[in-house]
């Protein structure tokens, strides 16, 4: 049950039903935690392992579950070994044992086989057993058998309503009662795989592959003491060629074989693999695999993962589950870029053992496509007019002659049906306002409607922008006060990516993605970053929109190891979205040569921590100060952004904005006595000090002097709706002096937003 609360409570109840005897926790294995941040196990362990440890209640506490994922659980929290030291592992029964089961269970429900059923029913329990090698169901397999065999027997006395029927009767299961399992057909499999459109070499490697599983499981069924050898496999290829569906088609192949136990194929994105940072990657892979255990496993864009150590540390602890001698209970299929793959596996000739198989799906022809569009047509219900197919063709060849390696091939077809849907809905809503549409009207794609031309296919092959998101991080830009300059420069780097976007070219090799941010303090750094993050996200360069913010001046005091420790910490946990180096700090100047040797660090973490990390450096000194040759090298920092200082105007804009969130506003004497305020602040030799924060402590210190007004006056409003009024007689007290006594009181308490 959700909520922290109910958990504990829960907890606490099993437990004290349970003193003085056994709690058995049955499928706890179901409680290894995942990657969403909203997966309640970790708490439930946490609960539970306080209670056991602390109060030490007198029961005992049994986990059961799948052998793996309770080992995993065991390694991967920390506390779970101590209080739970004893391992008992119980092996599958035996064909003889379950046999011995099954006169039990007979004898209990005072059934009895006649000869030639028990014989049947043995043979089944041995194909069993040398089939279904990991997953079977034991015991429980047996009472499905049973039940099943008794409902066959019942329907065939009552059949009979006439007959009588002797006690021995009504006990005796014979054999026809006794239902066969259904045996894998590779005809089928072969069928399906041949009806898809394709690479005819492609279709007869997987076929072949498919033959020798059902070879050796014929063997098997004679009582050869063949193994299955590992099957994994690589799928290499571009977006759109049928790698997915292959590999689902695969999943069920696999289950009728008794491969598998189950035909699920859990696909996994690099992003699901590595997680946020907040989980350790191996843990995370160690769950998706135990997610995915007695199935496939389907990594997607596999070769990312071989690129940094995040990646090669998830992946290794899935290759450490797999044999190289035999198959085990489930697969692993390693999906990705052609080129790519073959240079991540040139070095590792392990990954090479494990995967045996590799199959590559090619494009898809001009003329392979067009028949993906008919067919596609056909599974929606419409039909294509012989003109509208011709047209179809020629925009299938116009597509297909400018593709490159991002081209989506089927998923492009789908989205040019769709579009073409869209349009014959159009076209006829207008016509349904005169008339009534006949039924083919209403499933027939016209020449009309197909597009004609890439460019009224926006994005529709290329990878699309979320311009919803995007047009919403810009009004949050342009809603901000002042910055007008810099509000340009992100709008002409948006309209850029969406021109490189467009034309399908990756858009990190036409642009730099870092930014230097320069000016002084308080003047929206932190919003921009986060605004940014969210056109990244928006945009597809990042996995999420988060920024992490790394403050230099937590250094000071530090061991420069210490130092290299904190900055790669913060690296890693930024992956995946923005990392805000954050220098904007007078304290980091009382220390001679701290800025460069702390620039050092993070350019060495840059170098050695694998993979590309998208950086944001904030910093009070103008761009050449903060940008030396060495950092430019590495980072590539070039997008810079001068945050200017801000007028009297806009200061008066922030002030009344921090008033407005807490419903007040200034009188007019009180307005005056603030623009003169403000006037100082913005004429004073500190002129770092005219910033946003700043505002933000007056607009705080103007509604505390209002709220002491009203209770001094008892006349205090608990009215959330209600307009308050800021008056002269609050803000008095803003005056040069006031001014120069804040500005040393917060350089001594080092004042944060």
């Amino acid at each position: 049950r959700p909520g922290v609360a109910a958990e504990e409570q829960l907890i606490r109840d099993a437990i004290t039903k349970s003193i003085g005897g056994i709690l058995l926790i049955e499928d706890a294995d179901e409680l290894y935690p995942t990657n969403d941040p909203n997966d309640p196990a970790m708490r439930i362990f946490s609960v539970l392992l306080g209670i056991l440890e602390q109060e030490q209640p007198s029961l005992l506490v049994v986990m059961a579950g799948d052998v793996m994922a309770l080992q995993a659980i065991t390694e991967g929290i920390p506390g779970v070994k101590k209080c739970f030291p004893y391992q008992f592992v119980f092996d599958d029964y035996s064909a003889e044992e379950l046999m011995e089961i099954t006169h039990q269970m007979l004898e209990k429900r005072q059934f009895k086989f006649t000869l030639e059923a028990e014989d049947k029913f043995s043979d089944m329990l041995k194909d069993c057993c040398s089939v279904r090698e990991s997953g079977f169901s034991n015991g429980r397999f047996i009472e499905e058998r049973l039940d099943d065999a008794s409902t066959r027997m019942a329907k065939r006395l009552m059949a009979n309503h006439k007959g009588t029927h002797t006690k021995e009767d009504m006990m005796l299961i014979q054999v026809g009662d006794i239902e066969t399992l259904e045996q894998p057909d590779p005809s089928k499999s072969v069928d399906a795989l041949n009806d898809m459109i394709g690479s005819k070499e492609l279709k007869n490697s997987l076929i072949s592959y498919i033959n020798y599983i059902y070879f050796i499981r014929e063997r098997q069924k004679h009582g050869y003491a063949d193994v299955i050898p590992p099957l994994h496999m690589l799928f290499t290829g571009n977006r759109g060629t049928g790698k997915t569906t292959v590999a689902r088609m695969l999943g069920e192949i696999f289950e009728s074989a008794g491969i598998l136990e189950s035909s699920m194929v859990t696909v996994r994105s690099r992003g699901e693999i590595i997680g946020d940072g907040s989980i350790p990657p191996q843990q995370i892979a160690m769950y998706i695999f135990e997610q995915a255990r007695g199935g496939i496993l389907f990594l997607e864009d596999a070769h990312t993962l071989f690129q940094d150590n995040v990646g090669a540390a998830a992946l290794s602890v899935i290759f450490g589950q797999l044999s190289p001698t035999d198959n085990g209970d489930t697969i692993v299929i390693l999906s990705g870029d052609p080129e790519a793959m073959d240079k991540a596996l040139a070095g590792n000739p392990r990954v090479k053992s494990l995967f045996p198989y590799h199959f590559h799906f090619s494009d898809y022809t001009p003329e392979e496509l067009l028949e993906i569009a008919i067919q596609k047509v056909a599974e929606k219900n419409y039909t294509l007019h012989p003109k509208a197919k011709e047209t179809f063709k020629n925009l299938v060849s116009q597509v297909y002659n400018e593709h490159d390696k991002f081209f989506g091939n089927a998923l492009f077809v789908e989205k040019m049906v769709d579009k073409a849907i869209h349009n014959l809905s159009a076209r006829t809503m207008k016509i349904r306002k005169e008339r009534e549409l006949t039924r083919k009207e209403i499933t027939t794609l016209m020449a009309v409607d197909i597009p004609t031309a890439t460019s009224e296919l926006p994005n529709s092959y290329k990878d699309t922008f979320d311009e919803k998101e995007i047009a919403s991080a810009l009004k949050d830009l342009d809603h901000m006060v002042g910055q007008t300059k810099l509000k340009k420069q992100i709008h002409d780097f948006v309209d850029l990516a969406r021109h490189y976007n467009q034309q399908g070219t990756k858009l990190n090799t036409r642009v730099s993605l870092q930014w230097c941010f320069t000016g002084n303090s308080g003047m929206g750094k932190g919003t921009v970053a986060r605004i940014i993050a969210r056109i990244y996200k928006a945009m597809g360069i990042i996995d999420k929109s988060e920024v992490t913010s790394f403050k230099v001046e937590r250094l000071l005091g530090l061991t420069e190891e210490d130092a290299i420790q904190s900055i790669g910490m913060a690296l890693l946990q930024s992956k995946g979205g923005l990392f805000f180096f954050d220098e904007d700090s007078s304290s980091l100047n009382e220390v001679s040569g701290f800025r460069d040797r702390v620039r050092a660090i993070l350019v060495n973490q840059l170098a050695m921590q694998p993979g590309a990390y998208n950086v944001i450096y904030a910093k009070q000194d103008p761009p050449r100060q903060i940008i030396n040759d060495e950092v430019e090298k590495v980072s590539d920092m070039i997008n810079v952004l001068v945050f200017e200082d801000y007028t009297a105007d806009q200061l008066m804009e922030i002030l009344k904005r921090d008033l407005a969130t807490d419903n007040t506003r200034m009188t007019r004497t009180a307005q005056q006595h603030m623009e003169q305020f403000i006037s100082y602040i913005v004429a004073n030799k500190k002129r770092s000090h005219a910033s946003a924060r700043l505002i933000k402590l007056v607009a705080e210190m103007m509604i505390r002097n209002r709220v002491q007004r009203l209770a001094q006056n008892k006349k205090a409003n608990d009215d959330v709706d209600m307009k308050h009024s800021v008056t002269k007689q609050d803000v008095e007290m803003f005056t040069p002096a006031m001014l120069d006594s804040m500005i040393s009181e917060r350089n001594t308490i080092g004042y944060k937003q």
